[in-house]
């Protein structure tokens, strides 16, 4: 007989354990992870019976939460550390009273969110990452195909988070602050990543994955200026799978050299790529499913193969028990 697996959950609420306090009223813990440009959050949706959420037991914008999730005697997964930053009440005349609270990850509340005006001269593309992290008490780790420099590159009244995504979805990358580091790592390094997991038809509770005419250009026109002619050149790249009557991609923004103009084709044609074959899958909760990671799907025919997981949702309920939720795109 299959041993039951029992979904548990542990927080720390201001530093203080309040699991055991915690768990007769709590009706279902969700914690979320994204892998590109977007804060991890949680929500935590509490019964609200006798009002005491309304009154001594009101929470503080700003509390801060540390959650855990996992199985009875098994090792958990480590979700943070949160700032609860939005408060709901709801119920009616006859009862079924609730609080919602939803945090976000703590790192995405401190400095990392003030807008600022900086330019940058003279730096490779890893430095300007760095010097970002550095500005913000942070480690980074960058992984790159090509490291382009910059004469001069302006952050204008943007927070520092914000020039990171736009950085990387410009320079063919992804950015996800995680902890107390900055992860900004090459598109093109995902197809060498070997599969963390091998996830089966049997595995799972339900799928839906799509494979749709991606590319609405035919290739991209980019203009960059050659530093030994001192001319503007245009640089162009072919693509295919596009859609008949189809037309060229103009990036009007100068870029200064042909290796920015090439890494800028490919982050575009990623961008597009990306859209080609994606999907949603349900499974029970399983911790080692985290957003970041590829994963092989099998058994799913010429759906087979590498995929990156986007996005995932685990929710432990009272009534469901624990299910994962992933969004995933092809490799």
């Amino acid at each position: 007989m299959e041993k039951i697996k029992v979904p548990l959950w542990d927080m720390l609420w201001n530093g203080k354990n309040v699991t055991d306090y915690l768990t007769p009223y709590v009706l279902s813990v969700t914690y979320e992870d994204v892998y590109h440009g977007e804060s991890d959050t949680i929500e935590i949706t509490i019964e609200n019976r006798d009002l005491r959420w309304l009154q001594n037991w009101y929470p503080e914008k700003g509390d801060t939460v540390v959650l855990n999730i996992g199985y009875k005697n098994e090792p958990h997964l480590p979700c943070g550390e949160f700032e609860i930053d939005e408060i709901e009440f709801s119920g009616s005349r006859t009862g079924g009273d609730t609080v919602h609270l939803r945090g976000i990850a703590a790192p995405f509340k401190k400095s990392i969110r003030e807008k600022r005006t900086i330019a940058y001269e003279n730096a490779a593309l890893s430095k300007v990452i760095n010097l970002i992290a550095d500005r913000n008490g942070m480690n980074a780790v960058v992984e790159l195909d090509s490291d382009p420099t910059f004469k001069r590159i302006d952050q204008k009244q943007m927070a520092d988070l914000t020039f990171l995504r736009e950085l990387a979805e410009k320079y063919n990358a992804s950015v996800k602050v995680q902890g107390n580091t900055v992860y900004f790592i090459s598109n093109d390094r995902l197809k060498e990543r070997k599969p963390a997991l091998t996830i089966e038809r049997k595995d799972i509770i339900s799928y839906s994955l799509r494979d749709k005419t991606h590319n609405i250009y035919k290739g991209i026109i980019i203009t960059y200026h050659d530093p030994k002619t001192k001319k503007l050149l245009k640089y162009r790249e072919d693509w295919t799978g596009y859609k008949a009557g189809a037309d060229y991609l103009k990036i009007n923004e100068k870029v200064e050299s042909l290796e920015e103009a090439k890494i800028r084709a490919r982050a575009e044609r990623y961008k597009y790529d990306s859209k080609e074959k994606t999907g949603r899958i349900t499974m029970p909760g399983n911790p080692q499913v985290m957003a970041g990671l590829v994963v092989a799907l099998k058994g799913f025919g010429l759906m087979d193969g590498n995929w990156l997981i986007e996005r995932t949702r685990h929710t432990i309920s009272r009534t469901g028990g624990w299910v994962t939720e992933m969004e995933v795109k092809k490799i």
